[in-house]
């Protein structure tokens, strides 16, 4: 479990959310995010954890949408990501 949520900075954040390989490829091209060694684990505080999840659910199911709807989702996923503390984030190898 991480002393604090990646999004909101709360404590403790005793959920983690992997995200999808997109994400990941985002924090790493667009926000600096080093590569990571394992899995990249997101913790969150439940409010945050409830909220990324369902976006993450609606990334997974963009092949279903509409254009509008995939724009709005990417811009909701870009949006969730640059609000992260990259410090925060979880390297699964380094546990």
């Amino acid at each position: 479990m991480s002393e604090t949520c990646a999004k909101c900075g709360d404590s403790p954040a005793p959920r983690e959310l992997n995200p999808p390989f997109d994400w990941t490829d985002y924090l790493r091209e667009e926000r600096d995010f080093g590569p990571p060694i394992g899995a990249v684990w997101i913790p969150l505080c439940p409010d945050c954890y409830f909220d990324a999840d369902h976006l993450k659910e609606s990334v997974n199911s963009l092949a279903m949408g509409d254009d509008d709807t995939r724009k709005k989702i990417q811009a909701d996923s870009e949006d969730f990501l640059d609000s992260l503390d990259l410090d925060a984030l979880i390297d699964d190898a380094m546990r």
